[in-house]
């Protein structure tokens, strides 16, 4: 059964490729992948490495549609720690999403927060003081751009959690909150 659904998810890859399929069909392809990922604890080699290839391809060609689901399926590939192969690639990912310009669509927030928050919570990456910085930019941008408290909520309590393992953070951390106090106060 296992080889039977990699060979499936495989196929579905490889047609995307050849066929070079709408934005529509990818998106489905990508639900599929991810269910797939949740349903099984270790992926592949070869299929970790063609998933990776059809979200980079996907990014690349400009697919702006696909970038959820690209990102969905990456925090999946994360969170079941299937990143050994090629973690590199999702370090590159994390610093390409620390530019703070991403974060003001809507569509794409919820997406690249779960992505950021599966990354945060594997602990195998140790963040340097602009990482800090910037991570504390897309926090307020969430807030204040968004206001999706709720949602974000998670995010927050994982990056407290980099806060704690990485004490030279919090001053970068409480100097944004402190410069939208204003903000916060008006909110409640």
């Amino acid at each position: 059964y296992r080889n039977i659904t990699f060979k499936y998810i495989l196929s579905i890859l490889e047609n995307f490729f050849k066929n070079k399929a709408d934005n529509f069909l990818a998106i489905y392809d990508f639900e599929i992948i991810n269910l797939k990922i949740f349903s099984h604890s270790n992926i592949d080699k070869i299929l970790l490495t063609e998933i990776l290839r059809f979200g980079i391809y996907s990014i690349s060609d400009n697919q702006v549609d696909v970038f959820p689901y690209i990102f969905d399926t990456f925090a999946s590939i994360i969170s079941i720690g299937q990143y050994d192969i090629s973690f590199t690639v999702f370090v590159r990912f994390f610093r390409s999403l620390l530019n703070p310009h991403l974060w003001f669509s809507k569509p794409l927030v919820r997406s690249l927060v779960g992505y950021l928050n599966a990354f945060i919570l594997n602990e195998k990456y140790i963040y340097n003081k602009y990482e800090i910085v910037s991570l504390c930019c897309i926090i307020q941008t969430i807030i204040i751009e968004h206001c999706d408290t709720e949602y974000f909520f998670y995010f927050l309590i994982s990056f407290f959690r980099i806060i704690e393992k990485q004490k030279n953070i919090l001053p970068h951390f409480l100097e944004i909150l402190i410069s939208n106090q204003k903000f916060f106060l008006t909110k409640q």
